[in-house]
């Protein structure tokens, strides 16, 4: 099922990611094929998140980011599962426009309701870059349709990701059991205390934002 997910993701104007990331151990990728994932590509590209002048973006869980030419909008949920988390991704850039302009439009007070790209909302809006980093990327996918994204950052951090695609917040629970059983498959831990890139990329370049994220529950304070 969970591949099934992960396919028809695609044709949807926004879909939920249910992930959890992970410590890449030592010869991972020969586990990987031990255990009968399919390498599916190797790639890269590069990452610019924006936010608003005072973070009222990411402080509501709202991370906006320019990956190489395409806009995407990730709605975070607070985490309080401290092993799987799941998002809302919004890919139509209409739909995130929409969700854009009605917070947008408390801060800035000339946003312009009828803009139709993200470009030019952002550029008629205070939004300021806060992050950019270019990622080198292995994929691969499981037997039972779980992705696996080995990452490694330009700015020097590594880190898995194992990942369900699901079309509706009710296939949440099932892709988070997969997941955790995964896990346990490939002997690995998964904990939301594994920071993702951008928030180990904020943690070591705006110390002051994080810890404001870490208040607002965005981010998970590791120093617990």
């Amino acid at each position: 099922m969970a591949a099934d997910l992960h396919l028809q993701s695609g044709t949807l104007r926004f879909k939920f990611e249910v992930e959890s990331k992970f410590r890449v151990p030592p010869d991972f990728k020969g586990l990987l094929e031990k255990k009968g994932a399919k390498l599916l590509q190797q790639t890269q590209f590069t990452d610019v998140y924006f936010d608003a002048p005072n973070h009222e973006l990411s402080l509501t869980g709202r991370w906006l980011r320019k990956r190489d030419e395409k806009w995407e909008l990730k709605i975070q949920k607070l985490k309080h599962d401290l092993r799987v988390e799941s998002n809302r991704e919004i890919e139509n850039e209409g739909e995130i426009v929409n969700e854009l302009v009605e917070i947008l439009k408390a801060q800035c007070g000339n946003v312009d309701r009828g803009c139709t790209s993200v470009e030019e909302l952002v550029q008629s809006t205070c939004c300021k870059q806060i992050a950019c980093f270019t990622t080198r990327r292995t994929v691969y996918e499981m037997p039972n349709g779980v992705i696996i994204d080995l990452d490694q950052a330009s700015f020097g951090y590594e880190v898995g990701e194992l990942e369900v695609v699901v079309p509706s917040e009710k296939d949440i629970d099932l892709a988070k059991e997969t997941i955790k059983k995964t896990a346990r498959l490939l002997g690995i831990e998964c904990r939301i205390a594994v920071p993702g890139k951008l928030e180990e990329y904020i943690s070591q370049n705006c110390r002051s934002h994080y810890e404001q994220l870490v208040k607002h529950g965005c981010f998970i304070d590791r120093e617990c």
